[in-house]
């Protein structure tokens, strides 16, 4: 399930499979809607997901974060 939340109305939001996701410093952002996020001019698309598949990654937890900007383009 996707979360839509808006950093600053109409210029950048952020999509992401993280719910009640907290931006700068905890600061929490407003729920959007789809049509909200397509709005905005700049647009993060963040998915937080689990892996476990390489040993050598371990050292960095159990969590990657890819993310995708687009927008201002």
């Amino acid at each position: 399930m996707m979360h839509y939340y808006i950093a600053a109305k109409g210029l950048l939001a952020i999509k992401t499979n993280a719910k009640d996701f907290k931006w700068s410093f905890g600061h929490n952002m407003p729920e959007a809607s789809q049509e909200e996020y397509e709005q905005c001019e700049v647009k993060l698309h963040l998915a937080i997901e689990d892996f476990n598949e390489d040993e050598g990654l371990e050292k960095l937890g159990n969590t990657i974060i890819s993310m995708a900007i687009r927008g201002l383009g």
